[in-house]
């Protein structure tokens, strides 16, 4: 019986030590789609296409340009895989048009040129990413379909969601942005920064309201997206948990009580 655990020791050993090393970066014949994103598809992969309102479980390697050594592996992070929403706008947009590329078990190695990136705000030579992406899991999400609140000038959506996650999707119109906050750049981690906007609406008067609205990688919306006194349209969900899982978090108002939501997305007015 020992010869056999020692045989099974032996064998489970190198296949432990497999899952945990990083995909090396492989050069080959890459094609250029119409967007300027270079790809090279490993494997396509099986089932239906992803869709721009679909939750997709990945794992990707990130590497650096220069000499193709690994910035970010997900899986240490994510063992079970990272779950992207496709239509969240603080995804890297040549990231979300890789991931489209694939479907459900597909895997492949991308260059994401700089205007599908982070621009020129990286330091030279490293400007255009470079991905190995594996799709585990994908979740379609029906449309939006609008319920609107006659009451006061907030309309409410109403997201179908198969796994019952975010309960609603709500679009809060003509919200004041009360000041601006240090915007902290992404790095290897993601970054949620709390943004403070003033809600207004007439009901028997004039009625306002503070609120935050966390924005991820709010550098990417580009410089002076955010002023002081602007008027924005935000489209959010209430803040969770779950959602400040894997970023680092960043609230000038922590000593207030204020209530807190995931901004989708900041539409400058």
């Amino acid at each position: 019986m020992k010869k056999y655990l020692f045989v099974l020791f032996l064998f489970l050993v190198p296949l432990c030590l497999l899952a945990g090393k990083d995909v090396p970066w492989k050069e080959g014949k890459f094609r250029t789609a119409s967007s300027g994103l270079q790809y090279r598809i490993v494997k396509a992969g099986k089932g239906d296409t992803i869709c721009g309102t679909d939750r997709v479980t990945v794992d990707f390697v990130w590497y650096r340009r220069s000499d193709k050594s690994v910035i970010y592996n997900s899986k240490k992070d994510y063992p079970g895989g990272q779950e992207v929403t496709m239509n969240d706008p603080n995804i890297v947009k040549g990231f979300a048009i890789a991931i489209k590329m694939l479907k459900k078990g597909g895997k492949g190695y991308f260059k994401v040129p700089p205007s599908l990136g982070f621009g020129k705000k990286m330091k030279a030579g490293e400007d255009t990413l470079l991905y190995y992406i594996t799709v585990k899991k994908i979740v379609h999400v029906p449309g939006v379909s609008p319920i609107i609140n006659t009451s006061s000038d907030t309309i409410v959506f109403h997201i179908p969601d198969p796994a019952d996650q975010y309960r609603g999707d709500s679009l809060f119109t003509l919200a004041k942005l009360v000041d601006v906050p240090s915007i902290v750049p992404c790095g290897m981690k993601l970054v949620m920064v709390a943004f403070r906007f003033q809600l207004t609406w007439f009901d028997n008067g004039v009625q306002r309201k503070d609120i935050l609205v966390y924005v991820q990688c709010p550098e990417n919306y580009g410089k002076d997206y955010f002023v002081k006194g602007q008027n924005y349209v935000l489209t959010a969900i209430p803040l969770s948990e779950n959602l400040k899982e894997g970023k680092t978090v960043y609230n000038a108002y922590s000593g207030e009580k204020l209530d807190a939501y995931y901004g989708l997305r900041v539409v400058k007015k």
